[in-house]
């Protein structure tokens, strides 16, 4: 893992393993999650990346399965989950904000069960009075619009691919494809331009899901 990164003479150098080994380099791309705004502060790089905790619950499913859906209107997300349950997420984001990468997550507790309940069967009538069959808690990297850091930081040498958001599932693999090509050709991709660490200041602002 990585402890801090190199700086020299002004620009990124790479990184310093908690082993205790250094790797230099002339380009470091910054991807740790909710800790890359620790990692980009030990170099006076300041990121508008934050902590948050999300809440999900599990849900017995009445039917053989359905779609995932992002239902942005009504407040959630849910998917398949197994051979008989439905899992559900809150798009609110602003809920539960965390203090620090690795603090305690909060409670799943029975307020948040029902109201996802009722929120699920808007959307799928089936759902109505659904038993509960698991709930979990995790952690989210968020920027005010919900969408990553993708791109140069300010610094030379530093850049950025972090505050997913909870997207970086789906979309992580193409976007390093096409991150990966932007710093072998030099050339940006158009794919990644709502992307650039530039659009966003360093304020935290009320998150808002893309979606």
């Amino acid at each position: 893992a990585v402890e801090h990164l190199l700086d020299g003479d002004g620009a990124v150098a790479g990184a310093r393993l908690t082993d205790g080994r250094a790797i230099a380099a002339a380009t470091t791309v910054l991807c740790a999650g909710a800790w890359s705004t620790g990692l980009a502060a030990g170099v006076d790089v300041e990121l508008a990346v934050r902590p948050t905790a999300v809440k999900l619950a599990v849900l017995a499913r009445a039917v053989r399965t359905h779609l995932t859906v992002i239902d942005a209107e009504n407040g959630i997300y849910l998917r398949p989950d197994g051979l008989a349950g439905t899992l559900v997420g809150r798009r609110t984001w602003t809920d539960e904000p965390l203090a620090a990468p690795g603090a305690e997550l909060p409670v799943v507790d029975e307020a948040f069960v029902a109201d996802t309940r009722a929120r699920l069967a808007r959307r799928l009538p089936s759902a109505a009075g659904a038993g509960l069959l698991a709930t979990r808690a995790g952690m989210l990297d968020m920027t005010p619009d919900g969408l990553p850091l993708v791109g140069p930081s300010e610094r030379p040498g530093l850049w950025l691919c972090c505050g997913w958001s909870g997207t970086g599932f789906k979309t992580g693999p193409s976007t390093g494809a096409a991150l990966a090509a932007w710093l072998a050709g030099g050339r940006p991709p158009p794919q990644l331009a709502s992307l650039h660490p530039a659009r966003m200041p360093t304020a935290m602002a009320v998150a808002r899901s893309p979606h």
